[in-house]
């Protein structure tokens, strides 16, 4: 689980994360960045983990108040973020989560729900200015399908958005599986 930055023409190793952790979400630069979420070692173990790494050391922040696993949309530092929807590996029905939740450079808040989310969302911003997309998640009536809604968060509530173009080869729907933006 090494972790690295890029300084714009060489990629430099730093320290591993304290537990080895993969599919959360994190945001920020290589002196102030925040990971949380995410799943121990790839074993479906979900974990409500949040790491803060300064430049120099990585260190451990308070828990996150649901779990964010298999890909969750995330924006944000060490100083404020938000983190969107993902998987819970299986702990409760249903597993695809359309939660989120906020930092305020200390400790998570649970945040307003939205309509799609779940796994392998995209997205970034702010807690007052977020977009997420795509992924697998819910068709706003219950069924699971590759979506490419689009919702942005104001801070208060959700707004549903311009579909993903789902014109990708084959006329499939448009799939994601992570990631962020630039914020």
């Amino acid at each position: 689980v090494d972790s690295q930055y890029w300084n714009g023409s060489t990629w430099t190793s730093t320290l591993d994360l304290p537990t080895a952790t993969m599919f959360g979400g994190g945001g920020g630069n290589h002196d102030d960045y925040l990971y949380a979420g995410g799943d121990r070692s790839g074993t479906n173990t979900p974990t409500k983990d949040t790491f803060e790494w300064n430049g120099s050391v990585w260190s451990t922040g308070s828990d996150l108040v649901e779990y964010h696993d298999g890909g969750c949309s995330f924006g944000g530092n060490t100083t404020e973020a938000f983190i969107h929807s993902g998987h819970d590996g299986y702990t409760s029905a249903p597993y695809y989560k359309t939660y989120s939740g906020k930092w305020n450079g200390s400790a998570w808040s649970a945040s307003v729900s939205s309509t799609y989310g779940g796994q392998g969302r995209s997205g970034s911003g702010t807690p007052d200015d977020f977009i997420a997309t795509a992924g697998y998640g819910f068709n706003g009536t219950g069924s699971l399908i590759d979506t490419y809604k689009t919702e942005s968060f104001d801070g208060t509530s959700w707004t549903n958005e311009e579909d993903f173009p789902n014109d990708a080869a084959g006329n499939k729907t448009a799939f994601a599986y992570g990631g962020t933006a630039a914020g």
